[in-house]
């Protein structure tokens, strides 16, 4: 199986959420968006700074992220990709979802391969099946 990595995924991956998806990581190939790291390395310093994560527990998120990264091939935000995020959806879709979206869309069309979207969030759930990609969600 082919899958895009939304960050939700990968955050409840690296945080030992319960929830987290049993096979995480065992895929044929992964990819995703340059995003990925930034929200990743975001949600780590908001929690941080909420009290939720101390220094130590951040510092070694970020080393077990790099080393997630290693193996996720990842999707620079092209001009093409950015259009298309600025058009519209048949649902509602955030702004950096609709950049996620985009990129699925995107790399399953340069893979000429049908891309699952591996995701924790129910509106990315919907938007993702809403354009006609596979999901595979909580």
């Amino acid at each position: 199986m082919i899958v895009y990595l939304d960050t939700s995924a990968v955050i409840r991956f690296l945080l030992n959420d319960t929830a987290k998806f049993a096979n995480f990581g065992k895929w044929d190939k992964q990819g995703s968006s340059e995003l990925l790291e930034v929200e990743c390395h975001r949600t780590f310093d908001c929690m941080r700074l909420q009290g939720a994560l101390n220094d130590l527990e951040v510092v070694d998120l970020k080393d077990e992220l790099n080393e997630l990264l290693k193996k996720v091939e990842i999707i620079e935000l092209s001009s093409r990709i950015i259009t298309r995020a600025k058009g519209s959806f048949p649902v509602v879709v955030r702004t950096l979802d609709a950049l996620h979206l985009a990129t699925a869309e995107a790399w399953g069309k340069y893979l000429d391969k049908q891309v699952t979207v591996v995701t924790h969030d129910k509106q990315m759930s919907l938007a993702s099946k809403s354009i006609g990609l596979e999901v595979v969600s909580e």
